[in-house]
């Protein structure tokens, strides 16, 4: 016959094993990112319901843009997100970021700089209609300007977002030739 205490001391060795050996459990949560502190490693992410959910980067932790394999800097506000995270003393740390954005790349081919609003058209020759947002990121040629200093011609990578049925432009990176002065 087992004497209940050793039937117990089993029990508790057999619960220390499956505690100590299962891994940590993670979750998971979809929305938008809306704040990245990329210098700190955090970021904020505000769900369908618009819950906003504050989270750390893992220093390993993965992070995926488009199915790319990227860096925190690379994310931006807007991306549609999927996180897996832990929650570690009352916090929540991400161990994985997969990140979706909407792009397309083509030529510039007219700019309304005082109604922040352009067409571009894509290699396939399809005309896209966009709104700058007032808070939207302008790069030509790797430095950060604004609206006014695009031109038609330039080739540019627009990021967008749908908005009541209009595209709404957050990052615009465009390139030029440049021209030597003599």
């Amino acid at each position: 016959m087992i004497r209940p205490q050793k039937l117990w001391l089993g029990v508790l060795a057999l619960a220390m094993i499956l505690v100590l050996t299962s891994p940590a459990f993670a979750d998971e949560a979809k929305g938008v990112l809306t704040s990245i502190d990329q210098d700190n490693y955090q970021f904020v992410l505000t769900d369908q319901e618009g819950a906003e959910w504050q989270f750390s980067l893992l220093l390993t932790g993965q992070v995926l843009v488009n199915g790319d394999e990227r860096d925190i800097s690379d994310l931006r506000p807007g991306d549609n997100a999927t996180i897996t995270f832990e929650l570690d003393e009352e916090r929540m740390v991400a161990t994985h970021i997969i990140a979706t954005r909407e792009e397309v790349r083509g030529i510039l081919t007219s700019i309304d700089q005082d109604n922040y609003q352009f067409v571009m058209t894509d290699q396939e020759g399809t005309e896209w209609q966009f709104s700058l947002l007032l808070t939207g990121q302008v790069l030509v040629n790797g430095e950060e300007r604004d609206i006014s200093d695009l031109r038609p011609g330039d080739n540019a990578t627009i990021t967008f977002q749908l908005d009541e049925e209009r595209m709404v432009a957050t990052h615009i990176i465009a390139t030029r030739e440049v021209v030597a002065q003599r």
